[in-house]
């Protein structure tokens, strides 16, 4: 949680910017996060982008265009934040900006400001990114959202359909009153599902301090990479929809998760995911699916969404240099066996010669094909034969080159 401070013993300002973390059932000892992101002048009203690694606030720091601007600074290697940067004149005027909010979506911007065209004291604005990545000037949100009194501080849920904001409106309590209402497609951000899980390791069931990370597989993009909760291993990841996403599990002792989702262009139920990582340990026998591995129907050419777990895989053989692997094909059981089983023969095959491409020396190296003979779910069904349809790896050796 970040948060605002005022006048605190341990202040750099008048007011700093402070975190706190959820310890188990409570929140941790507050603190302050220090330079580069407080100074003398005043930081204020902290954002933080659903990945955790860029946060957004305001300040009236000397390098602005006047006034209170947007700043943002972006998470390092080592886990301090960044030299924050000014939003700029797409975001910044010589007036006041305020109330920054960057939705799940990790791309749509709201924020208040007394410096674009608006309607009186200060209005609700939207800033988008475009196909590059460039951020639009902003749009003011219009009426009946803003009108000549002040209006700031909105948030929006996560399918990008409710707005919730502060206003000062006649027939309100006093001041600032928070109102609610249903967004406008033309101000909506894009909808965001989410997965949920927990991750342990699967022989003692405790919880294991492992990395997520999720990728666009249609533009190849890291849009996600945090830790998970280091006390009791879970996590949550935003997924915006409209893309497939690779989401992997990471742990230097461990073999990675692999796990593939698809979203269609509308949000609805069956889209808020729950998963259980049970991670197995780096040993002789143990097993993995790749669950982003692609080939085309009835063929055995790698498609290019597949990068995302190829990669991990000969990253995991790169840290590992003393172990040898099997890769195995499976296949539902639509057609003749003779014909799943060298499909399946034929898929693994282009696995490893992936993996010999990229350097792996082939004595490291095997591939076999299972055809029909090992289904993992119900073949009556077509959920079940998708799950059948299925790449693996095992480890065959933990004792290469000693």
């Amino acid at each position: 949680m970040f948060f605002t401070g005022c006048n605190k013993p341990d202040g750099k300002g008048s007011c700093d910017i402070y975190i706190s973390h959820w310890e188990g059932s409570a929140w941790g000892i507050p603190h302050n996060l220090g330079s580069p992101i407080n100074t003398g002048s005043w930081e204020a009203q902290p954002a933080i982008s659903p990945d955790g690694n860029t946060l957004y606030f305001v300040s009236n720091r000397k390098g602005g265009f006047g006034g209170n601007d947007i700043w943002y600074s972006t998470l390092q290697q080592d886990g301090s934040w960044g030299v924050p940067q000014n939003m700029g004149d797409k975001v910044n005027t010589s007036f006041d900006e305020s109330t920054p909010f960057i939705h799940a979506d990790n791309e749509t911007l709201y924020f208040a400001s007394n410096g674009w065209p608006g309607f009186g004291n200060k209005d609700l604005f939207i800033s988008k990114l475009d196909h590059e990545g460039n951020r639009l000037s902003p749009v003011n949100m219009g009426t009946p959202i803003n009108d000549h009194l002040e209006q700031r501080a909105l948030t929006v849920s996560l399918d990008g359909s409710t707005a919730y904001f502060a206003a000062e409106r006649p027939g309100g309590k006093g001041g600032l009153d928070i109102y609610t209402c249903l967004l406008t497609e033309h101000l909506r951000p894009t909808a965001v599902a989410y997965v949920k899980g927990r991750v342990f390791d699967k022989t003692t069931g405790n919880a294991v301090k492992a990395a997520v990370k999720l990728t666009d597989l249609k533009n190849k993009k890291r849009t996600f990479y945090s830790e998970v909760d280091y006390l009791d291993g879970t996590f949550l990841v935003p997924l915006p929809v409209g893309s497939e996403y690779a989401l992997h599990v990471l742990h230097p002792e461990y073999l990675f998760y692999s796990q593939h989702f698809a979203l269609a262009d509308t949000l609805t139920e069956k889209d808020i995911y729950a998963v259980k990582v049970g991670l197995e340990r780096i040993s002789s026998g143990r097993s993995a699916i790749l669950n982003n591995i692609f080939f085309p129907t009835n063929g055995y050419e790698l498609l290019p969404t597949s990068e995302s777990d190829l990669m991990e895989l000969f990253q995991l053989l790169q840290h590992n240099k003393h172990i040898r692997i099997e890769i195995t094909g499976h296949t539902d059981n639509t057609g003749s066996a003779q014909a799943n089983q060298v499909l399946s023969e034929k898929r693994a095959l282009a696995v490893y010669a992936y993996l010999l491409s990229k350097g792996i020396d082939k004595t490291r190296l095997a591939y076999k094909g299972y055809g029909q003979n090992n289904p993992i779910a119900d073949n009556t069904t077509e959920k079940g034969k998708q799950q059948n349809r299925r790449t693996e790896f095992k480890i065959i050796a933990t004792d290469y080159g000693k």
